[in-house]
């Protein structure tokens, strides 16, 4: 996931923070923040699908800085 960030957002993300866990719902979605280098981002994570406990996730990363 990082590389995926890092190719997202042009830098290696520092830490990425959450207010809350994704709920194992499909389509349920939690609004994150990704520090990288300085600069925050803000990032939508969509469940896409589950499996039991399993959760699988899609993210988008906004384009610009906060």
């Amino acid at each position: 996931m990082s590389d995926k960030l890092a190719a997202d957002t042009g830098k290696r993300p520092d830490r990425v923070t959450c207010p809350q866990h994704l709920p194992a719902r499909v389509g349920a979605t939690v609004h994150c923040e990704l520090t990288a280098g300085g600069d925050t981002f803000d990032v939508t994570v969509t469940a896409a699908s589950v499996n039991g406990n399993q959760v699988y996730y899609n993210y988008k990363v906004d384009d610009t800085a906060k």
